[in-house]
């Protein structure tokens, strides 16, 4: 999977994915939602590039998880 430059598109309204962003001269990575703007607490950063997140793992039977990812035992 390769980075997606905001310049080139955008993530789908409601997509939840992982981001490349820029506050000041630091450089991160994060997962954040996009709902026609960036969901994020920080003012200062400027998401750069994103990508979709992978299939989460398969369930082994004994662990159930939600649609967000969360064990439900």
């Amino acid at each position: 999977m390769n980075w997606i430059s905001v310049n080139e598109r955008l993530p789908e309204i409601g997509d939840t994915v992982l981001v490349y962003y820029r506050r000041g001269d630091y450089r991160g990575a994060d997962i954040m939602r996009y709902i026609g703007r960036w969901l994020t607490v920080d003012p200062l950063v400027e998401v750069t590039h994103w990508m979709p997140l992978p299939e989460p793992p398969k369930e082994s039977g004994r662990e159930k998880t939600d649609e967000n990812g969360r064990n439900n035992r």
